[in-house]
């Protein structure tokens, strides 16, 4: 049997769900606000781990509920899953457009303004995006831009 203490007229229970509830407001007001900004960024990862005249190798890290800038992807690149995680996938204008398990190995040819899958799912995003970090754990990849076609 689950005992729950109790400090002004609340129970430590109902505190923490009010503290969650809290955060995950504060965290969807700072990602709207970044998506309706229109800022669109160049960064699409963490932090460039390497680059020279043929690649950029990029690490990329979410904590859940974190969320990207909107960005624009100007290469092809695959990206490997490091720590799996649920994305959830938005246009430019800030629509939803797609959730996704992201785990293994993705790929993607920029064809225009679009990214069309060569490896991992089928179909093509447009190239302006953002995510957010949906999942409960730790997101992470390790993501390769190809410099030269």
């Amino acid at each position: 049997r689950l005992h729950y203490f109790y400090v002004g007229g609340f129970s430590v229970k109902g505190r923490m769900k009010a503290i969650v509830g809290v955060l995950a407001v504060v965290v969807a007001l700072a990602w709207v606000g970044t998506v309706q900004s229109h800022e669109i960024k160049d960064d699409v990862g963490s932090g460039v781990l390497y680059e020279d005249d043929f690649v950029r190798i990029w690490n990329f890290t979410l904590l859940p509920g974190e969320a990207t800038s909107v960005h624009r992807h100007m290469y092809d690149y695959h990206f490997t899953v490091i720590r799996p995680s649920t994305l959830r996938v938005f246009l430019e204008d800030g629509s939803h457009l797609l959730d996704f398990e992201a785990k293994g190995t993705f790929g993607f040819r920029l064809e225009g303004d679009y990214l069309v899958a060569i490896a991992g799912m089928e179909g093509k995003v447009p190239a302006t995006h953002s995510a957010v970090n949906v999942g409960d754990s730790i997101y992470e990849e390790i993501l390769f831009e190809s410099k030269r076609p």
